[in-house]
This record gives structure tokens, C-alpha cells and sequence, in this order.
């Protein structure tokens, strides 16, 4: 799982898995500054799985795909149609 991950990316993932085990410091700072992107980049890797992603951001599965959504829309990919999404959040709320 750790393979293929950036230092910023292992760095959020450890800080917001275990919020308890981090200190305050210049690289938290920075890290934390920028967990959103490096979550959404492990989700987009595969290295992660959705409900793991809504786990660190302590958010709603479908607030995640909301914010992938958002950011393929910003990176200049298609936007994911809504009947697709909330075919995905009935499926996974079923889960």
C-alpha cells in the first residue's frame, strides 16, 4: 500500500489516521494545509478506498464524491453525471 506514495501523501495519511499521535509543527502545518489534495490523490491512485478517504476527512462518503467530483471538474475532466453519483451513494449506502 505504501508504494507509489509522495512524502506529503504518507505524511497526511498518518496525521489524520492517527490525529492523536501527531504534534504541532512546521511540516504538520504544511501537510495538513494540503490534506485535502493528498487524500483525493491517493483515492485517485487506488491506494485508498472511498470509505477510507470519508474516514480521514471524518466526512459523509458522498461529501467525498462530491469533492472528486469537483476536482476532476477543475483538472478539466468531465463532470461525473448525477445519476451516476447517486447511483453509487444507493449502492454504498446499502453497504
Amino acid at each position: 500500500m505504501l508504494d507509489g506514495l509522495t512524502a506529503g501523501e504518507l505524511l497526511a495519511y498518518a496525521y489524520s489516521a492517527y490525529p492523536g499521535m501527531a504534534t504541532r509543527s512546521p511540516a504538520y502545518d504544511r501537510t495538513m494545509s494540503n490534506a485535502q489534495r493528498h487524500v483525493m490523490s491517493m483515492l485517485k491512485k487506488g491506494k485508498i478506498a472511498l470509505g477510507r478517504a470519508a474516514e480521514l476527512f471524518d466526512r459523509p462518503v458522498k461529501d467525498v464524491l462530491r469533492m472528486s467530483g469537483r476536482m476532476r471538474t477543475q483538472q478539466g475532466a468531465a463532470r461525473p453525471r448525477a445519476r451516476d453519483a447517486s447511483v453509487l451513494i444507493a449502492v454504498l449506502s446499502g453497504l
